[in-house]
C-alpha cells in the first residue's frame, strides 16, 4: 500500500494573501512529490508521496513536521494548534483492548486510514493512498472557524525538507514551548516562559574558586555556631545554592555556544538582559515590561534549540559509531 507524509500546523490567523485550498508544487526528489496548502481553517498542510515504505513515510513526515514547526516559528507566524498531542498515544488506545505495547513500539497512533484515523490533523502523519498523492484530499478534517486576519506573510517551502534535527519527544516538548510562550498575551510572563525554557537547557556550572573558598567557610562557621539545628540547615542550604552561578550567566553561557551574536540590531547579551528583566518585573506583579530587544529573545531562543537538537544528535551519533568499533 501506498503512503503519503503529511505535517500540518494550524495558525492562529487567518492570512488571506493565499488561496485558501489550492495546492501548490514544491518540488519533485527522487521520485517523491512535495506540494503544500493553506486549508479553509488556516492550517498548513505539506504532504510528500508517493512512499512504498511506511517507515520512510513516517521518516519523512516527521521531518517535513519539524522543518515546517521551526520555519513557522521563526517567520513570525501565530499557531494555533502545532499538533502538541502526538506524545500523548493514551487518548487514541482506548479502542485497542490491550495493544497499547505495538501501538507504542509502531507508532501506530500517526497512521492513517480510510477507516483509522491517527492522532489528528495537526503534527506528522502517514496516510494511506492506492493510487496518488491526490488522495489526500479524500480524508475528511473538521474545519474551525477563522476570527481575524491579519498581515501579509508568505513562507518559501522550498526547504521544508531540510534537515534540522530529529523529530523526538523533546522536540515536540521544547518546540511546544515555544508555541505556547509565542501565544501569551502578557509580555512578561512570555517571557518568564522563554527564560525558563533556556534554564532547562542551560548546564548547572559553580562560582568561581575563590567565591567558593570563602562560601565553604561560612558554611563551616554556620555549623560550629551556636543556632538550632533548623536554622543552621536554612543558612547551610542557602549557602549551598549560592556556589551555583546565577541562572542569568548560565544562560549567558548556553546562548554564547548556540545562538547568534546579534538579532537585528541588537546584541543577544542585551536581548537576554531585557527579557530577564521583563521577567522579573512579571514576578514582582508588573504586568508591562514589554521591550523591542526582549521581543528577540523568541528567535534566540529558537536557534538555541535548533543548535542544542543538532549538538545532541551529532554525540549520539558519534556514541553509537564508537560502539561498532
Amino acid at each position: 500500500m501506498p503512503y503519503i507524509a503529511h505535517a500540518g500546523i494550524k495558525l492562529k490567523d487567518d492570512y488571506p494573501n493565499n488561496k485558501k485550498n489550492e495546492w501548490h508544487f514544491i518540488k519533485t526528489i527522487n521520485e517523491i512529490e512535495y506540494r503544500w496548502r493553506l486549508a479553509d481553517d488556516s492550517t498548513y498542510d505539506v504532504i510528500a508521496g508517493l512512499f512504498f515504505d511506511r517507515k520512510a513515510a513516517l521518516d519523512c513526515a516527521k521531518q517535513l513536521y519539524v522543518a515546517l514547526l521551526y520555519d513557522l516559528l521563526s517567520a513570525g507566524f501565530s499557531i494555533e494548534d502545532a499538533g502538541c498531542d502526538s506524545y500523548e498515544p493514551m487518548l487514541y488506545v482506548k479502542e485497542l483492548d490491550g495493544a497499547y505495547d505495538s501501538w507504542l513500539a509502531n507508532e501506530e497512533y500517526f497512521f492513517w486510514n480510510k477507516k483509522k484515523q491517527g492522532a489528528g490533523r495537526t503534527g506528522p502523519g502517514v496516510f494511506e493512498a492506492e493510487n496518488g498523492i491526490e488522495e489526500f484530499a479524500e480524508y475528511d478534517f473538521f474545519d474551525m472557524s477563522v476570527k481575524k486576519s491579519w498581515g501579509d506573510a508568505n513562507l518559501d517551502f522550498e526547504s521544508v525538507d531540510t534537515y534540522l534535527f530529529e523529530y523526538s519527544e523533546e522536540t515536540q516538548q521544547l518546540l511546544n514551548t515555544v508555541v505556547v510562550a509565542d501565544s501569551v498575551f502578557d509580555f512578561g510572563l512570555r517571557m518568564t516562559l522563554y527564560c525558563g525554557l533556556l534554564e532547562h537547557l542551560a548546564e548547572d556550572a559553580q562560582k568561581e574558586p575563590e567565591v567558593l573558598q570563602v562560601l565553604d567557610q561560612l558554611i563551616k562557621n554556620v555549623e560550629e555556631s551556636a543556632l538550632s539545628l533548623e536554622q543552621k540547615q536554612s543558612l547551610q542550604n542557602f549557602l549551598t545554592e549560592g556556589k551555583r552561578q546565577s541562572s542569568r550567566k548560565r544562560i549567558k553561557a548556553l546562548c554564547q555556544k548556540y545562538a547568534k551574536s546579534m538579532y537585528h540590531k541588537y546584541s543577544t547579551d542585551k536581548i537576554v538582559s531585557k527579557a530577564y528583566d521583563a521577567r522579573s518585573a512579571y514576578s514582582h506583579g508588573n504586568t508591562g515590561g514589554y521591550s523591542d530587544e526582549a521581543w528577540y529573545i523568541k528567535f534566540v531562543v529558537l536557534d538555541v534549540v535548533k543548535n542544542y537538537l543538532q549538538e545532541k544528535e551529532g554525540n549520539a551519533q558519534q556514541s553509537t559509531t564508537k560502539e561498532h568499533f
